[in-house]
């Protein structure tokens, strides 16, 4: 075990049981006694956090909180020290004389530079916080998440999976739940699936009845249907619906029936997906106009002209470009253009004209799913 081996030699050391002969090798000291020796690995660190002064193991144990990586300037105002006095402590204490800490660098929030530092082993961080009563754990998670969102006002989504266990750990399930939706839409945008999923699960737990439930299923679908699970995404989505029908919320409603539908004909079932096409036009029949309606217009005339009803089809694409157009949704606007660049049989350059318009909008507008879509069908045509 390396940091026992470490840590033991640099606890004998500390007490004289070693010491440096003539040409400076260290060797064993009259006093060492091996049958007192620690054990085990906890055994060490305990001695080592033991001989720390109460103001030092403090600053520690408020960073075990934060995590095996720790911000001073967060660490400074849960303990109301001075910004300059605690750097001073964590580098020329904790770090040069007693090397639990190690310092990472800075990094910069707005017009600020956050100093970070990294506890030398991840057993010393777990130590310390396992040595924390549950109240004043609670307690510290609050005003950790409190200082991070401060710090980090107008970029709170670069700490979103932090503030959301922070809040979690200190019994705020609201803003716990808050962030971990957050937490999912930025890992979703970065094609981090399996931590979307992860994040929007947790907020599940937290928001089992109430009306944003709609929300994080929604997303959750999309995690699920990008693994290639599209029975679950479809699945997931259904709840969604009819929690959208029940709050009468026809544009999320049209938006979870497209993308139902898309992930029925990416898993190879076009009747299914045609069948939730005509489900969700029928119940969303006089909705008003909105970018989820087009969507669904899109779809729906996608999977009709696919099957060879190439008329409705192209009519329902027809209708999903217009109405994109006057709502200024691009994404729509891209897809549809796909769509009837393919199968509207015009001339080949009209074709690759409506095909390279697609193109254009969808990486114009860092849509990089329908701008790889649009490229395979130019690709195809």
């Amino acid at each position: 075990q390396p940091l026992f081996t470490i840590e033991l030699l640099r606890a004998m050391r500390a007490r004289g049981d070693l010491v440096q002969d003539e040409a400076g090798h260290w060797i064993e000291g009259p006093v060492l006694d091996w049958e007192t020796l620690p054990a085990r690995v906890e055994g060490v660190i305990e001695e080592r956090v033991g001989r720390l002064e109460p103001e030092l193991r403090e600053i520690l144990s408020v960073a075990s909180v934060e995590g095996e990586e720790f911000t001073a300037q967060v660490v400074a105002q849960v303990q109301g020290a001075g910004e300059r006095q605690l750097l001073r402590l964590l580098f020329q204490e904790l770090q040069e004389r007693h090397r639990l800490v190690r310092e990472q660098g800075a990094v910069t929030v707005g017009q600020r530079r956050l100093s970070r530092y990294r506890f030398a082993h991840t057993l010393f961080q777990q130590y310390l916080y396992g040595h924390l009563g549950e109240g004043e754990r609670m307690l510290l998670h609050g005003q950790i998440a409190a200082v991070l969102e401060e710090l980090y006002e107008g970029a709170t989504e670069t700490v979103a999976v932090q503030l959301a266990h922070h809040y979690s750990e200190a019994g705020d399930d609201p803003r716990a739940l808050r962030h971990y939706a957050l937490a999912g839409d930025v890992a979703l945008a970065s094609f981090a699936n399996r931590e979307a999923e992860e994040h929007y699960r947790r907020g599940l737990e937290l928001l089992p009845r109430e009306p944003q439930r709609a929300l994080l299923l929604s997303g959750l679908g999309r995690a699920l249907s990008r693994q290639g699970r599209f029975q679950e995404a479809i699945q997931t989505w259904r709840e969604a619906i009819g929690l959208c029908r029940a709050l009468g919320d026809s544009g999320e409603m049209a938006w979870l029936y497209g993308r139902s539908a898309e992930a029925a004909a990416e898993a190879g079932d076009s009747l299914e997906s045609q069948r939730l096409c005509q489900e969700g036009l029928a119940a969303l029949s006089g909705a008003p106009e909105g970018i989820g309606l087009a969507h669904l217009l899109c779809e729906a005339g996608a999977r009709y002209a696919y099957s060879g009803k190439l008329d409705k089809g192209l009519s329902l694409c027809q209708r999903a470009l217009e109405m994109a157009e006057r709502l200024g949704a691009v994404e729509v606007q891209a897809d549809a253009l796909a769509w009837l660049g393919r199968y509207s049989g015009l001339s080949a350059e009209k074709s690759q004209e409506s095909l390279a318009r697609a193109v254009r909008l969808a990486e114009g507008a860092g849509l990089l799913e329908v701008a790889a879509s649009a490229h395979n069908r130019l690709g195809v045509y």
